[in-house]
């Protein structure tokens, strides 16, 4: 058992003040030095310039006797030899170059050492000073240490400390009767409506400890609605609980909005929302225990609604509906779809043709002036299918992000002319006048990508354009980028085909013409190159042609 709290405090406020008492002392004790020796400086520091006043450029002969002074001083050359001393005879004394003051005096103009001797128990402040004509001025005084002082002032400190403990003694006293009266008046009828410590609070515990853990629950119960509430309004998915009454007992903003449903609040009947009859018969079949799962398309996307039953105690104690915005999930879908089915029907078309020319030849139903014909026709579309493989591999790495094409600085400008030259044959063939103009710097990427994106701009700016026509490519740099247009005269693209133009395999009405050749794949890979190099492109086509615009920064 621990001793009396009375007793304790006591102690410790003691203890205390004490430790106060003495940091001050020590506290006072180095203000008292450092302010002695700051004196004592100071007036070393006017001795010396008082006195460089009276004997600079004299000669030592010259030199009157100076005025009665217990501190010493001395006179020394350029080389530390002592020309004048007035206490002791310069004669007799040695050179004084070695000394600290002496050294700094040299070097700064002025120079404070302290030396202390153990046998004396006195230290010396000296104090040099380096006078106009290049002598030095040394100044010297003798203290006592700082100890002899604290030592003569002992007894009297003793005394002040000893009253100052007795003073603290009875204000602490007085002071742990404040604190301890308090507890020794706790009315225990009533211990919760005094102002009682919090160390004590353990003795009224036992009579508040149901009233305190019930508010803890609550408070506990109200902090995780309310956490559960902040995450339920700020969910971008719907979510509706329905108890077993048909009653809404929790919704979010986002519910709402997905099930187009009519302002409510909580505990009224879900018929209240007004949202599809079929949804509501599902809230139903959920009641009853029956799980669901639907896509409700609208005009504005597709949404996915969950139905859960809630069990509690082998009973059903309400649903769970969620909402799930998958209009985009959707869309992917149908994309695949259309993909899947452009694939097959650009795969099937060209080996439909070699199989059915393959099996003409095999049944030598092909005549003999007919068979360089048949295997041309094997051949390109041969060709054709190897193309279309070779634009699928290719767009595929660029989308996986593959380090398929080796990254450095090349110039823009030549992988234009190197394009035009390599479609230069085919061009004119149709009629079709190539046009360059402008200039840049290098650009950060991949040389070959750079290429394939150009080529298959220009190379459908061929297809589509008119005979006698033109293709143009135009090259501006500016200070943080590059554009690249690249414009023709071809019939343009209708306008609710542009948006679609970049989807790979889709052609707009006037691309479906037999004439006119391709994969379907040259602007979708165009694309997908353009946000490899991290930059934009748009187009702007009337029926005097299309216009194709590129801007890529010029630091990635």
């Amino acid at each position: 058992m621990k001793g009396k709290l009375s007793k304790q405090i006591f102690t410790s406020i003691l203890k205390i003040s004490g430790l106060v008492l003495l940091a001050c002392l020590v506290l006072g004790g180095g203000i008292f030095y450092y302010g002695y020796n700051h004196r004592i400086q100071q007036e070393l520091y006017k001795q010396a310039l008082y006195l460089s006043y009276t004997i600079n450029g004299k000669k030592p002969g010259e030199i009157q006797k100076l005025p009665e002074n217990k501190d010493r001083v001395t006179l020394l050359d350029r080389n530390g030899r002592v020309l004048y001393d007035n206490q002791v005879d310069p004669s007799h004394l040695r050179s004084h170059y070695d000394r600290l003051e002496f050294q700094k005096a040299l070097k700064e103009g002025f120079g404070f050492v302290r030396r202390f001797s153990t046998t004396m128990d006195k230290q010396t402040i000296n104090y040099a000073y380096k006078m106009p004509d290049g002598r030095v001025l040394r100044v010297s005084k003798q203290v006592d240490s700082l100890f002899n002082p604290f030592l003569q002032g002992i007894i009297p400190l003793a005394i002040v400390l000893g009253f100052l403990l007795l003073l603290t003694s009875l204000a602490a006293k007085q002071l742990v009767q404040e604190i301890v009266r308090p507890i020794n008046h706790i009315d225990l009828d009533h211990p919760t409506d005094q102002a009682l410590y919090e160390e004590i609070w353990p003795l009224v515990q036992r009579i508040s400890m149901q009233n305190k853990a019930l508010d803890r629950t609550l408070a506990r119960e109200r902090e995780r609605q309310e956490e559960f509430q902040w995450m339920v309004d700020h969910m971008s998915e719907g979510l509706l609980l329905v108890d077993d009454k048909e009653r809404i007992v929790s919704f979010n903003n986002s519910a709402l909005y997905l099930l187009e449903g009519h302002k409510v609040r909580r505990g009224e009947h879900f018929r209240n929302l007004r949202v599809d009859p079929g949804l509501e018969m599902d809230i139903r079949s959920g009641l009853q225990g029956h799980r669901s799962r639907k896509i409700f398309k609208r005009e504005n996307g597709s949404y996915e609604i969950n139905i859960h039953p809630i069990a509690q105690n082998d009973r059903i104690s309400g649903a769970v509906v969620l909402v799930l915005d998958v209009t985009q999930r959707e869309e992917l879908e149908q994309y695949r779809r259309e993909f899947t089915a452009n694939v097959s029907h650009e795969l099937k078309t060209p080996l439909t043709s070699i199989m059915g020319f393959g099996e003409l030849l095999g049944q030598g139903l092909v005549k003999d002036q007919d068979i360089h014909r048949v295997g041309n026709r094997i051949e390109s579309e041969a060709k054709r299918l190897m193309d279309l493989v070779s634009d699928l591999l290719k767009l595929s790495q660029i989308e996986e992000g593959g380090d398929i094409f080796k990254k450095g600085c090349f110039s823009p400008q030549e992988v234009i002319q190197s394009v035009l030259d390599h479609l230069k044959e085919i061009a004119e063939k149709k009629d079709i006048q190539l046009i360059f103009s402008g200039e840049s710097s290098t650009l950060v990427g991949q040389k070959k990508l750079f290429y394939e994106m150009v080529y298959n701009l220009v190379d459908n700016g061929i297809k589509y354009a008119k005979g006698p026509g033109y293709v143009q490519v135009d090259l501006e740099e500016d200070l943080n980028s590059i554009q690249l247009w690249v414009k023709d005269n071809g019939p343009g693209i209708e306008p609710e085909d542009q948006p679609r133009i970049f989807e790979r395999f889709y052609r707009g009405d006037k691309s479906h013409s037999s004439e006119i050749k391709g994969t379907g794949l040259g602007l979708s890979i165009v694309k997908h190159a353009v946000k490899v190099f991290e930059g934009t492109i748009d187009l702007k086509s009337s029926s005097n042609g299309t216009t194709f615009h590129m801007e890529f920064p010029k630091t990635r």
